[in-house]
Protein backbone atom coordinates (compact mmCIF):
# COMPACT_ATOMS: atom_id res chain seq x y z
CA UNK A 1 0.00 0.00 0.00
CA UNK A 2 2.87 2.53 0.73
CA UNK A 3 4.25 2.22 -2.65
CA UNK A 4 0.76 2.80 -4.29
CA UNK A 5 0.91 5.60 -1.87
CA UNK A 6 4.60 7.07 -2.63
CA UNK A 7 4.00 6.29 -6.55
CA UNK A 8 0.02 8.74 -6.86
CA UNK A 9 1.76 11.20 -4.61
CA UNK A 10 2.88 13.54 -7.34
CA UNK A 11 -0.47 13.32 -8.84
CA UNK A 12 -2.41 14.97 -5.25
CA UNK A 13 0.62 16.97 -3.40
CA UNK A 14 1.54 20.33 -5.25
CA UNK A 15 4.82 19.90 -2.66
CA UNK A 16 5.70 17.06 -4.68
CA UNK A 17 8.52 17.70 -6.98
CA UNK A 18 7.46 15.77 -9.66
CA UNK A 19 3.38 17.25 -9.43
CA UNK A 20 1.63 18.76 -12.27
CA UNK A 21 -0.96 20.99 -12.07
CA UNK A 22 -3.36 19.83 -14.81
CA UNK A 23 -3.29 24.19 -15.87
CA UNK A 24 0.27 23.59 -16.58
CA UNK A 25 1.28 22.98 -19.87
CA UNK A 26 4.33 23.60 -21.83
CA UNK A 27 3.38 26.66 -23.53
CA UNK A 28 3.04 28.46 -20.10
CA UNK A 29 4.86 31.38 -19.64
CA UNK A 30 6.07 31.76 -16.11
CA UNK A 31 7.68 35.51 -16.28
CA UNK A 32 6.28 38.46 -17.85
CA UNK A 33 9.87 39.28 -19.32
CA UNK A 34 11.92 37.24 -22.03
CA UNK A 35 15.38 36.48 -21.40
CA UNK A 36 17.93 38.98 -23.36
CA UNK A 37 21.65 39.45 -23.44
CA UNK A 38 21.03 42.49 -20.66
CA UNK A 39 18.38 41.25 -18.55
CA UNK A 40 19.62 37.84 -16.99
CA UNK A 41 19.75 39.32 -13.50
CA UNK A 42 15.87 39.94 -13.54
CA UNK A 43 14.94 37.12 -15.52
CA UNK A 44 17.20 34.69 -13.31
CA UNK A 45 15.17 35.70 -10.42
CA UNK A 46 11.77 35.66 -11.63
CA UNK A 47 12.44 32.31 -13.30
CA UNK A 48 13.67 31.12 -9.29
CA UNK A 49 10.59 32.64 -8.06
CA UNK A 50 8.29 31.09 -9.95
CA UNK A 51 9.83 27.85 -9.98
CA UNK A 52 10.16 27.77 -6.32
CA UNK A 53 6.39 28.54 -5.87
CA UNK A 54 5.84 25.20 -8.27
CA UNK A 55 8.54 23.24 -6.47
CA UNK A 56 10.31 22.50 -9.44
CA UNK A 57 13.19 24.74 -8.38
CA UNK A 58 15.10 21.24 -7.64
CA UNK A 59 14.87 21.16 -11.20
CA UNK A 60 17.35 23.11 -12.37
CA UNK A 61 19.42 23.55 -8.82
CA UNK A 62 20.79 19.63 -9.10
CA UNK A 63 19.04 18.77 -6.43
CA UNK A 64 16.45 16.60 -8.26
CA UNK A 65 18.40 13.93 -9.92
CA UNK A 66 17.12 11.57 -12.65
CA UNK A 67 16.55 8.05 -10.70
CA UNK A 68 17.50 5.19 -12.79
CA UNK A 69 15.69 4.21 -16.09
CA UNK A 70 13.53 1.61 -15.37
CA UNK A 71 12.90 3.22 -11.67
CA UNK A 72 9.38 3.41 -11.23
CA UNK A 73 9.59 7.35 -10.64
CA UNK A 74 11.99 7.77 -13.80
CA UNK A 75 8.75 8.53 -16.03
CA UNK A 76 7.50 11.00 -13.48
CA UNK A 77 11.07 12.68 -13.64
CA UNK A 78 11.13 12.82 -17.12
CA UNK A 79 7.86 14.32 -17.80
CA UNK A 80 8.51 17.04 -15.25
CA UNK A 81 12.04 17.61 -16.56
CA UNK A 82 10.59 18.23 -19.80
CA UNK A 83 7.68 20.37 -18.92
CA UNK A 84 10.58 22.82 -16.95
CA UNK A 85 12.78 22.77 -20.32
CA UNK A 86 9.40 23.86 -22.08
CA UNK A 87 9.12 26.67 -19.81
CA UNK A 88 12.99 27.70 -19.73
CA UNK A 89 12.45 28.00 -23.30
CA UNK A 90 9.29 29.49 -23.49
CA UNK A 91 10.35 32.73 -21.78
CA UNK A 92 13.92 32.87 -23.65
CA UNK A 93 14.46 35.36 -26.74
CA UNK A 94 14.38 32.92 -29.97
CA UNK A 95 18.35 33.91 -30.56
CA UNK A 96 18.93 32.38 -26.91
CA UNK A 97 16.66 29.62 -26.93
CA UNK A 98 17.89 28.43 -30.55
CA UNK A 99 21.53 27.62 -28.40
CA UNK A 100 19.67 25.26 -26.05
CA UNK A 101 17.21 23.97 -28.36
CA UNK A 102 18.65 20.37 -28.44
CA UNK A 103 19.46 20.38 -24.62
CA UNK A 104 16.78 17.70 -23.22
CA UNK A 105 17.44 18.48 -18.96
CA UNK A 106 16.15 21.56 -16.98
CA UNK A 107 19.65 21.31 -15.40
CA UNK A 108 21.66 21.72 -18.43
CA UNK A 109 19.61 24.71 -20.20
CA UNK A 110 19.73 26.09 -16.42
CA UNK A 111 23.38 26.04 -16.31
CA UNK A 112 23.98 26.67 -20.00
CA UNK A 113 22.43 30.15 -19.47
CA UNK A 114 23.68 30.80 -16.36
CA UNK A 115 27.37 30.38 -17.62
CA UNK A 116 26.66 32.36 -21.02
CA UNK A 117 25.46 35.49 -19.29
CA UNK A 118 26.17 35.80 -15.57
CA UNK A 119 29.19 37.50 -15.80
CA UNK A 120 27.40 40.37 -17.05
CA UNK A 121 26.14 40.69 -13.46
CA UNK A 122 29.24 41.39 -11.75
CA UNK A 123 29.76 44.07 -14.12
CA UNK A 124 26.27 45.62 -13.82
CA UNK A 125 27.00 45.34 -9.87
CA UNK A 126 30.31 47.38 -10.50
CA UNK A 127 28.76 50.09 -12.33
CA UNK A 128 26.17 50.54 -9.85
CA UNK A 129 28.52 50.85 -6.95
CA UNK A 130 30.25 53.59 -9.27
CA UNK A 131 27.48 55.11 -9.80
CA UNK A 132 26.41 55.36 -6.28
CA UNK A 133 29.80 56.71 -5.28
CA UNK A 134 29.64 59.02 -7.91
CA UNK A 135 26.50 60.31 -7.11
CA UNK A 136 27.05 63.88 -5.77
CA UNK A 137 24.34 66.39 -4.41
CA UNK A 138 25.72 69.58 -6.03
CA UNK A 139 22.73 71.41 -7.57
CA UNK A 140 20.05 68.98 -6.98
CA UNK A 141 17.03 69.55 -5.35
CA UNK A 142 17.72 67.30 -1.75
CA UNK A 143 14.36 65.27 -2.90
CA UNK A 144 15.67 64.27 -6.48
CA UNK A 145 19.15 63.68 -4.84
CA UNK A 146 17.91 61.22 -2.59
CA UNK A 147 15.63 59.41 -4.59
CA UNK A 148 18.56 58.76 -7.20
CA UNK A 149 20.64 57.47 -4.44
CA UNK A 150 17.69 55.40 -3.41
CA UNK A 151 17.01 54.06 -6.84
CA UNK A 152 20.03 52.79 -7.53
CA UNK A 153 20.58 51.21 -3.55
CA UNK A 154 17.59 49.37 -4.42
CA UNK A 155 18.63 48.63 -7.65
CA UNK A 156 21.99 47.07 -6.11
CA UNK A 157 19.77 45.07 -3.13
CA UNK A 158 17.99 43.35 -6.35
CA UNK A 159 21.04 41.72 -6.97
CA UNK A 160 21.36 39.74 -3.40
CA UNK A 161 20.77 36.31 -3.66
CA UNK A 162 17.14 35.15 -3.06
CA UNK A 163 16.67 33.35 0.60
CA UNK A 164 16.61 29.28 -0.12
Amino acid sequence: MAITNQNRDHLTNPSNPYYLNTNENPAMVLVPSLLTKKNYHEWVRSMQMSLRSKSKLQSVDESLPSPPIGDPMYEKWHRCNQMVVSWLRSVMKISIAKYVLWMDLAVDVWNDVRNRFSQRVNFQIATLQEEIYGLKKGDMAVLKYFTSLKTSWEELEMFEPLPQ
